[in-house]
């Protein structure tokens, strides 16, 4: 399962990351998307709504952000059981990249997703910039 671990000296105040979450088309290459449909802020975190399209195989799951006592983790939410494949181990690690930009004393401690979507997701986010 792809996962995420983000080390943080500060505690996370959730309301104001929530706000800052990007909806809508986060990456798109030939047959291949990542879309956040929503964002929902919970008490202790943050619950998106995604949509990963490869190819044929189009996938609607829920990733969550949530305390760690590292920090922060980014996973599959519990509640939802999509193949993992390269495509969401690819959005794990986006939305995990964007945390990082969003939250400035970030720093990866930590990952469990594919080689290959981990490096996609670092080279698609070097030239994109979120509020912080």
């Amino acid at each position: 399962m792809p996962q995420v671990i983000l080390k943080l000296a500060q505690p996370v105040d959730w309301h104001e990351l929530w706000q800052k979450m990007p909806k809508g088309l986060l990456w798109q290459r030939d047959n291949e998307v990542v879309n956040v449909k929503g964002c929902y802020l919970g008490d202790d975190g943050i619950a998106i709504d995604l949509v990963v399209t490869e190819g044929r195989l189009m996938q609607r799951f829920f990733a969550a952000i949530h305390a760690h006592r590292e920090g922060v983790m980014v996973k599959v939410h519990d509640a939802s059981h999509p193949d993992f494949t390269l495509g969401v181990h690819r959005a794990i690690a986006m939305l995990a990249m964007m945390l990082k930009q969003l939250l400035p004393d970030a720093e990866i401690h930590h990952h469990t997703c594919d080689s290959r979507a981990w490096k996609e997701a670092e080279e698609v986010l070097a030239s994109q910039r979120w509020q912080t």
